[in-house]
């Protein structure tokens, strides 16, 4: 009986832990952006795998590369905006720029309706080349309501075990 207890305990375990994962979604592209222009992608962890019906994201990041061309000392300024929100900046350009980081509010909302976000890359002062958009998204698997049910059923087979056990006559060892 205590082996068939811990049996049923560990797969109880097994059962019950949810699993997390990461989705990424790359754009790569080679827009070159004057003042005033925008360059707009979307992301789409849907096709990768998300389900929004069984998975939840936790968090997501997201980041964009850009560089400055050949003109240093302008100054060049970008802004992103993810979904409706003006997430980041507005940044200087440099030679080679990387910013971006958390995504949350209504642009991971949107994330986790259907899989699917919108992006934004603004040149607000001076001109640079906007070169890719990276997401990484941590999703878990959604809990599943239980009305007690499957302890009801485990705790009811546990006992007529039992009983059976002793009707039959069969000791524990």
């Amino acid at each position: 009986m205590r082996k068939l207890l811990s049996s049923l305990a560990v797969l109880a375990v097994l059962t019950i832990s949810a699993h997390a994962i990461t989705y990424s979604d790359t754009d790569v592209f080679a827009q070159f952006l004057n003042q005033g222009q925008s360059y707009s992608g979307t992301f789409n962890i849907a096709d990768k795998g998300f389900n929004p019906a069984s998975e939840t994201v936790t968090s997501a990041e997201a980041w964009f590369l850009v560089s400055d061309d050949i003109d240093p000392l302008r100054g060049e300024w970008v802004k992103f905006t993810i979904g409706n929100v003006d997430s980041y900046g507005p940044f200087e350009v440099d030679f080679l720029s990387v910013f971006g980081g958390s995504i949350s509010g209504t642009a991971l909302f949107d994330l986790n309706t259907d899989g699917i976000l919108s992006y934004k890359i603004t040149s607000t002062s001076g001109d640079f080349w906007a070169f890719g958009a990276d997401l990484h998204a941590h999703a878990d698997a959604k809990n599943v309501p239980d009305a007690g049910t499957t302890a009801a059923l485990l705790g009811a087979s546990v006992i007529g075990i039992a009983i059976l056990k002793r009707r039959l006559g069969i000791s524990a060892r």
